[in-house]
């Protein structure tokens, strides 16, 4: 069954439900990891990757041990390997899971690339952000996820 086909005899309520109830379940099966560290999301149109990787060669830089999330690469305290998942922010499970990685590995830092379809999929939410960056907003992007970005908009400027 394709999901487009499931999105339409499924009604939205029970699909709402499903986003909201998984990124909790895995920040509790994970034991709420973001509360442990410090973690840096960053979102924009254009220049999410760049400006992840630079965050994170910076923290690293002023001694800090640091886990990244990006479209590029997975990378906890020094040890890296290529995002073969095709998805740059993925799934509510795995970032929790990641997260706690980064926490046992006695990570200071979390630097994660944030989508506006993760966004909108409400895979960020119950992690504790330390500081958001939006690197730059298009309005083609909010366009595109317009109900996401709307809703979402106030965490960043609080």
């Amino acid at each position: 069954m394709r999901y487009n086909h499931f999105k339409k005899i499924v009604p939205s309520f029970i699909i709402d439900w499903y986003h909201m109830a998984m990124p909790f379940l895995g920040a509790l099966i994970y034991r709420f990891p973001s509360k442990k560290i410090k973690v840096i999301g960053i979102t924009g149109t254009n220049g999410k990757s760049t400006t992840a990787e630079l965050t994170a060669m910076a923290l690293k830089g002023a001694g800090f041990k640091v886990g990244l999330l990006s479209s590029l690469k997975f990378e906890i305290a020094g040890k890296s390997r290529p995002n073969l998942l095709k998805m740059t922010m993925p799934g509510r499970m795995a970032i929790q899971k990641i997260l706690r990685k980064a926490v046992n590995a006695g990570c200071d830092y979390m630097v994660l690339e944030v989508t506006s379809e993760g966004i909108k999929q409400r895979r960020h939410l119950f992690i504790d952000f330390e500081l958001a960056v939006i690197t730059f907003w298009e309005v083609s992007g909010i366009i595109i996820h317009r109900k996401g970005a709307i809703r979402v908009f106030p965490l960043w400027t609080s």
